[in-house]
């Protein structure tokens, strides 16, 4: 209802005096009320079921809808209404434990009422709205009921309308409305899902107005164009008054202002009515931001949605495991590499999250695998996909892949998808490598007007047979997203490889239950041994340098190098004091952590001038050496090399030993002792 025709109605009718007069009518039930709508009971047994199943509802459920309009702009204090048991249910669907109470908008298009938008007013009774008998019609006992509104229901004149009201039972629900005359003849229906009529018959209920003084609240909107209000009019002194801030396309609620001064951020603002109220929504421009994943089922996103002009948006993308993100592009192009990203709403823009699949990870979606599939096949004995093969098999039932669902595609779908093709269905699948993690996207078959909560669905792993000890397990509900049936994701984690998997509905759960399911999507991370670490330290520090060091995967082979720094030469590889070449270069099987030394020789000379001094040996090197020791060996049996302890003399800043004649020994060598 847009303010500024309500508003001028409003004063017009109430400088008239016209509204005064029509409330200080008789009141109803002792209460100060006015009747402003009727249509009354026809004094038959018929009834018009609408009810409810609670809490997950059944097959039985009915729901229904009857229309009213008003001549005149009206405040809705209270509704009445007559209803009672259907005798051709036997009164299976026990007492009422509350009711539904709710005003719809009318399909502008069509006769009928808006089913696709959420009511304009609703609320639950929380108890059975006074019950009391008023004998019985045609075999069928009768009983009256009131509820009295929370906050008034402003009513425009000549608009219509439409009255919801629901019976929750505890049984199979038998609760309708009494049949009536007055109306237009017929009412709108709807018995199983998305199975809506409009069939013959009208409701017994009336609708009321306070009788108690009013107070006039007026909403005006700024500017004209930049949305409605609802919820203005003439309203009872101390109730409690909605008013709901629309904004057209391409604007934003600001804020709720009175003589120019803010009185509420919120659009929709309650107040208590103390006196009459001017009251302005005000509107801003405002930009759309929307967010895609690519892949689909590589992650998903937030942030979404309608921002006023410069106020602050942050968007963020999830990855899935298995997927990492890799950056937004607005409008195809790169915007930002960072996951959690903030910026102002100054237009509109569409965003896309792209992600990554992992070089560990292999996704099963049944539209890029081998071999090919196509809807209505039974499902393949496998699919291979990025180095990994599942082999799947029904356990229980049957399978076939399709690609919708009655015309319909689950958001958490892609393309082809497994199709359930019996009840009672348990999947197996077995994948040719052990995985670490699997996850799935999935569908059950609560059907959303019949059941308030969705089965659980489980995966459970193990290796090689599902005889074997479980390893894993994992189980969940969907929620309803964007059809009538529940959609979700399971994630399974273990901390042990596993190559098998059972899907199923496990057993135990309370009626309701769906013992089928759809699945897509099967992210599978291949489990890879723990990375292997290789140390290389070089003997002496400094003396060289090695490539080849650091972390590997189990199995692979590490391809060594090392390189002798200047006034050094290489001597060998040494791992755990044993020996493991002399080359510089080396391959070695990394099957576990490794630790190696290698070892280099300072270039070194030792010479003697046989003419000037012949047991005098002069030793020569570029470089301190320290840990190398000049040995000797003898010229007889067993030639073993001992140290020379002998002293070192520094002459001229040469190192010299004088070698007695009597020693008996003429080969020399400088060679280096490990540290202990």
């Amino acid at each position: 209802m847009h303010a500024s025709a309500s508003s001028l109605s409003l004063r017009r009718l109430c400088s008239s005096g016209w509204i005064l007069a029509l409330l200080i009518l008789l009141p109803l039930r002792g209460s100060l009320a006015t009747e402003v709508f009727s249509q009354p009971f026809n004094g038959t047994g018929t009834i018009h079921r609408s009810c409810f199943m609670d809490p997950d509802g059944s097959n039985w459920d009915e729901f229904a809808w009857d229309s009213f309009q008003l001549a005149s702009a009206e405040a809705i204090t209270e509704i009445h209404w007559r209803g009672g048991f259907s005798p051709a249910y036997n009164h299976s669907g026990g007492p009422v434990q509350e009711f539904e109470v709710a005003l719809v908008a009318n399909n502008l298009s069509l006769w009928e009422p808006d089913v696709v938008h959420p009511p304009l007013v609703r609320w639950f009774s929380g108890d059975n709205c006074g019950q009391t008998l008023v004998g019985t019609f045609g075999g069928t006992q009768l009983y009256d009921y009131h509820f009295t509104l929370p906050s008034p229901f402003q009513a425009a004149a000549n608009t219509r309308y439409w009255i919801h009201i629901t019976a929750y039972q505890n049984g199979v629900p038998d609760w309708g409305f009494a049949a009536a005359s007055g109306g237009n003849g017929s009412h709108f229906r709807k018995q199983s899902e998305y199975m809506y009529q409009s069939v013959p018959g009208d409701f017994a209920f009336s609708l009321f107005t306070s009788a108690a003084p009013t107070a006039l609240i007026v909403a005006d909107v700024n500017p004209v164009n930049g949305g409605s209000v609802f919820g203005d009019g003439v309203y009872p002194l101390n109730a409690s008054a909605l008013l709901s801030a629309t904004p057209a396309s391409g604007f934003g609620f600001d804020r709720w202002t009175e003589a120019g001064s803010t009185v509420s951020h919120s659009a929709n603002y309650t107040f208590t009515v103390t006196g009459d109220r001017d009251l302005v929504a005000n509107f801003l421009p405002a930009w759309q931001v929307n967010t895609v994943s690519w892949p689909s089922m590589g992650g998903t996103t937030s942030g979404a949605g309608l921002y006023n002009a410069g106020a602050s948006v942050t968007v963020e993308a999830t990855p899935v495991p298995g997927y990492e993100f890799v950056q937004w592009l607005q409008w195809g192009s790169p915007a930002s590499s960072t996951p959690v990203w903030t910026f102002q709403a100054t237009a509109h823009v569409e965003l896309e999250a792209r992600f990554a699949q992992l070089p560990a990870t292999a996704t099963f979606d049944f539209d890029t695998g081998t071999p090919a599939c196509f809807p209505s096949q039974i499902m393949p004995a496998s699919q291979s996909h990025s180095g990994l093969t599942a082999f799947l098999s029904p356990w229980s039932g049957s399978w076939s892949i399709q690609n919708s669902f009655l015309g319909w595609v689950p958001s958490v779908f892609d393309g082809n998808f497994l199709y359930p093709s019996s009840f009672n269905c348990t999947l197996l699948i077995q994948f040719s490598q052990p995985l670490t993690d699997l996850g799935l996207c999935f569908m059950s078959g609560e059907v959303s007007s019949e059941f308030d909560t969705a089965s659980l669905l489980r995966m459970t792993a193990y290796m090689d047979s599902p005889a074997s000890p479980a390893l894993a397990s994992v189980s969940g509900r969907g929620d309803w997203m964007s059809g009538a049936y529940p959609e979700g994701r399971l994630e399974l984690a273990s901390a042990q490889p596993f190559n098998t998997v059972i899907v199923d509905v496990p057993s135990g759960q309370p009626y309701p239950v769906s013992n089928w399911f759809f699945l897509d999507n099967l992210i599978a991370q291949r489990w890879q041994a723990p990375p292997v670490m290789l140390t290389v330290t070089v003997i002496p520090a400094g003396a060289g340098t090695v490539e080849g060091a650091g972390v590997y995967s189990a199995g692979d082979t590490a391809s060594l190098l090392a390189s002798a720094a200047q006034g050094f030469i290489f001597s060998s590889w040494k791992e755990a004091g044993l020996e493991m070449g002399r080359q510089s270069a080396l391959d070695l099987l990394m099957d576990g952590d490794r630790q190696l030394q290698a070892v280099f020789a300072p270039v070194l000379g030792i010479s003697r001038d046989p003419l000037a001094d012949p047991g005098l040996l002069d030793l020569g090197w570029a470089w301190p050496a320290e840990g190398f020791v000049l040995q000797q060996r003898s010229d007889s049996p067993p030639f073993a090399w001992s140290d020379v302890l002998l002293p070192v003399e520094v002459v001229n800043g040469r190192n010299r030993v004088q070698v007695p004649e009597e020693l008996g020994v003429h080969v020399f060598r400088l060679a280096y002792v490990l540290a202990p």
